[in-house]
C-alpha cells in the first residue's frame, strides 16, 4: 500500500549563528531565511541578547493539494550571553538576504589587554 506524505508538526526553530571577534567589536550573523525584517526583534537584558523572529506561513490557494511539506514556519528564538567587554548600548543590526548581522562593539576600557610582568630576582 502507498501512503501520501503527511505534514509534520513544525518543531521549535533555532536560528543558526556565526560569531566572530575583531579588535573593536564582535559580529554575529544569524540565518533567518524567509523571515520579514519587520518580524525580527532584538532585546538586551543584563548581559543577555535575545533574538526572536517569526516565519509566517504563506497564504495557500484553495485548489492546491499538498503531498509533501518540508518547509518550517513559526517562531524562532536564540539567546546569547554577551562577553564582559561587550557594549550592549552600541549594538547595531542590519538585515539583508535572510541574514541578520549584528555588530556588538567592545568597551575600550574593558577590552582585555596583555602586558608583561617583570620577574625580579631577590
Amino acid at each position: 500500500s502507498t501512503s501520501a506524505a503527511k505534514p509534520q508538526a513544525s518543531l521549535p526553530l533555532r536560528p543558526v549563528v556565526d560569531i566572530s571577534e575583531g579588535r573593536k567589536a564582535y559580529t554575529v550573523r544569524a540565518e533567518l531565511p524567509g523571515v520579514d525584517p519587520a518580524d525580527v526583534s532584538l532585546e538586551v537584558e543584563d548581559r543577555t541578547l535575545v533574538l526572536r523572529a517569526e516565519k509566517r506561513k504563506e497564504t495557500e490557494e484553495e485548489d492546491e493539494g499538498y503531498h509533501c511539506i518540508e518547509r518550517s514556519f513559526g517562531a524562532v528564538q536564540r539567546v546569547l550571553s554577551l562577553p564582559d567587554d561587550a557594549d550592549p548600548d552600541g549594538i547595531e543590526a542590519r538585515f539583508k538576504n535572510g541574514v541578520l548581522k549584528l555588530r556588538i562593539p567592545k568597551h575600550p576600557a574593558r577590552a582585555t589587554s596583555t602586558r608583561s610582568i617583570e620577574v625580579r630576582k631577590d
